[in-house]
């Protein structure tokens, strides 16, 4: 039995059991917590959510005497409001301090503590540790109180042949003797230097707060003692707030439009009576870690010895250039944000009365919040101020208005398959930017589909499918052609050819059903194609938006002719005559545009003619320079007595020949290249001074 709680010692049977160190060290410790400063929580007063995750959060209360509240957080808000925090004393005092929980990390705390837990997993390492420490040991001989010498595991036998590991410590008591004690049959043993045992408290409380680290206390102290009247606002990260809606429509009934805002409170305090404003609009935020100490790597330099300076006196400045302080604060401004007196609380549920029995106005409510923008951004305003519990969420009410909706089918051949989609072409009649969500439509009181939107700001008009019409089906077929040339431009040696590619989209629609279809098709908007013939009802930045009626039980068709423009540019040096001939037979060019073509071609050939014969006459030259090598290379081996000296007059007389020829050879190419010249400057001056601009 433990003296000490009247309870059983558990043996220490492992040297790895983790709970025994942990109520060994808490026992170890007899410092008392420190008794926390008296401070009250500061309610929350209004809120305002956000669609980035952001929230705007305003507390408001009269401080105690002290002057000091709380404010409990959970961790992750903390930089956020450590970014925009504003405390107003509203009775025209100051603040003295905010204080938070310190956020350093655990490993650094711990660090500079001369005991290591980490080191230590079990009872007789940390022992190892604290060696020579003053301690008291509660044996059932009685306690043992001295130096702490050592600590071991023993194998103890347990009866029945089995045993056990117990820790044994040894203890240097005031007279020098060393005691043994089992410490699994003693009641307790304490660390008798308060110091250190500060240190083994303060580890765990850092372990502790390490493992708590969800909710912190954000402290305001007033700097003027009584009760005070403080205004604290921040921004931090809140969960988005959602929008869903319930479209109700029925045979010769006005559409109805409900809808709702899912608001989450996940923050550590209750909203009590809580002014609340849903933003639909993103901001730009960011996360900042400024909670968070940061600590520099800073290079470890040897210390240097420099010369020793006096100190210097320095002259007083001659003017004060700095700005005076404000004598006055501004006054927050007060007041409520228009809170009507319609009630929050929601219609009778519908879901108790038959379906059948169900009335466009049975969906009817009282929206309890009034929109108005905010620059770039809508504001939904909650009339009346809400309640809402930490860690609970609600489905408020903020729109209910009669809408203009048509229904149709909506068909879109990209999304595959033959059956359009049923949906209500919207129209926001209301004076308020719907949010962005999903909805639900009630179709003559029963379920008829859901599906969701974006955003839709006053007067536009958006289609919202919501399920498969099954009774109609459509097909489509498409046909391409390539339209003869419309256009000729010719400037400058360029010819440019323009011409259309035409191409036809049909739709075919069947309407199975017993009542007439209204058919919305999306055609595909692509870039540098034109709309040729009909006109769509309205094109979105992707979508041609066609509408057309089908008869009951009857076949229907839409046809969507667009064009692309194309265009072919030649140079006029390099046309051919087989490619005047080609544009002649498919009636690309006329006679007119074929009898200039011609006379450049003409010349272009008369030119090719030339160069021809110029090339011709230097391969000549060049092989009358090749054979001249030859002979004069045999010419210099040969004597000049008997056959070698005839053969020698014949090689000789061969050279006079190829002389002669090479002389007639230069005159001709110099002809040549000045009637060349002459021809490509003709070539030249007839491209250039083309100009044609024709349409066919």
């Amino acid at each position: 039995m433990d003296p000490w709680t009247n309870g059983p010692i558990a043996p220490y049977n492992h040297p790895m059991r983790a709970p025994i160190l942990v109520v060994t060290l808490f026992s170890l410790l007899s410092a008392s917590a420190p008794v926390a400063q008296e401070s009250i929580p500061l309610p929350v007063r209004k809120v305002v959510l956000y669609k980035n995750g952001m929230g705007y959060f305003q507390h408001q209360g009269t401080t105690p005497e002290t002057g000091v509240v709380d404010i409990l957080l959970p961790s992750r808000q903390l930089d956020d409001i450590l970014k925009s925090l504003t405390v107003l004393d509203l009775d025209g005092g100051s603040i003295e301090s905010v204080t938070y929980d310190s956020p350093v990390p655990a490993d650094r705390l711990l660090s500079d503590l001369p005991i290591d837990l980490n080191a230590a997993p079990n009872l007789v390492e940390f022992l190892a540790q604290i060696r020579g420490a003053d301690i008291e040991i509660r044996a059932p001989s009685g306690s043992v109180t001295g130096r702490l010498l050592a600590a071991d595991l023993r194998a103890k036998s347990s009866g029945a042949g089995q045993t056990a590991q117990v820790v044994e410590v040894s203890v240097l008591d005031s007279s020098g003797a060393v005691q043994v004690v089992d410490l699994g049959s003693a009641g307790g043993l304490r660390i008798l230097d308060s110091d250190l045992s500060a240190e083994v408290r303060r580890y765990l409380e850092i372990l502790d707060r390490d493992n708590r680290r969800d909710v912190r206390q954000m402290r305001i102290d007033s700097a003027s003692r009584g009760a005070r009247r403080l205004f604290v606002a921040y921004t931090a990260e809140s969960p988005i707030w959602k929008s869903s809606y319930r479209i109700v429509i029925g045979e010769g009934e006005e559409p109805y439009l409900q809808g709702w805002a899912i608001v989450d409170n996940t923050s550590a305090m209750d909203w009590s009576d809580v002014e609340l404003s849903l933003v639909s609009g993103a901001p730009i935020s960011f996360i900042q870690r400024l909670s968070q100490p940061i600590y520099s790597q800073r290079p470890e330099v040897p210390v240097m010895a420099g010369p020793v300076a006096a100190p210097d006196i320095h002259e007083g400045a001659l003017e004060d250039l700095r700005a005076g302080a404000s004598e006055g604060r501004a006054a927050p401004r007060q007041g409520r944000l228009g809170l009507a007196e319609k009630s929050l609380a929601p219609p009778p549920p519908a879901a108790a009365m038959p379906m059948e029995a169900l009335r466009r106005e049975d969906f009817e409510l009282d929206a309890a919040a009034t929109g108005a923008d905010l620059g770039d951004q809508f504001e939904y305003r909650l009339k009346d101020p809400i309640t809402i519990g930490k860690n609970r969420s609600a489905l408020l009410p903020i729109v209910g208005s009669d809408v203009k909706a048509e229904k149709v089918s909506l068909y879109n051949a990209g999304r595959g398959g033959k059956n359009p989609r049923l949906a209500i072409w919207l129209e926001n009649s209301t004076d308020l930017t719907l949010d962005g969500g999903a909805f639900v439509l009630i179709d003559s009181g029963s379920f008829a589909g859901e599906g969701l939107f974006n955003t839709i700001p006053p007067r536009e008009r958006r289609l919202l499918s919501y399920a498969i019409d099954l009774t109609t089906e459509v097909s489509t077929l498409q046909k391409s052609e390539l339209r003869r040339i419309e256009r000729i431009v010719i400037n400058r040696g360029i010819m440019r050819l323009e011409r259309k590619q035409l191409e036809t989209r049909t739709y075919t629609i069947r309407n199975n059903a017993e009542r007439a279809r209204t058919v919305i098709v999306e055609h595909p908007v692509r870039s540098g194609w034109e709309l040729v013939g009909s006109k769509p009802d309205e094109t979105s930045s992707s979508f041609h938006r066609f509408r057309t009626s089908v008869s009951a039980q009857s076949t229907g068709r839409l046809q969507v002719q667009e064009e692309l423009p194309q265009q072919t540019v030649y140079r006029l040096e390099n046309l051919t005559t087989e490619q005047i001939a080609l544009w002649l037979s498919d009636r690309s060019i006329d006679r007119q545009i074929e009898a200039e073509l011609r006379r450049i071609v003409q010349k272009k050939e008369e030119l090719a003619r030339l160069e021809g014969r110029l090339a011709e006459l230097e391969r000549e030259r060049q092989e009358i320079f090749s054979d001249q090598s030859r002979v004069r290379d045999n010419l210099s081996r040969l004597s000049t007595s008997g056959d070698e000296a005839r053969l020698r007059q014949s090689y000789i007389e061969r050279l006079s020949a190829q002389e002669t020829r090479l002389s007639e050879i230069a005159a001709e190419q110099e002809r040549l290249r000045g009637e060349i010249e002459v021809v490509r400057a003709q070539l030249n001056e007839m491209i250039s001074t083309l100009s044609f601009d024709r349409e066919l």
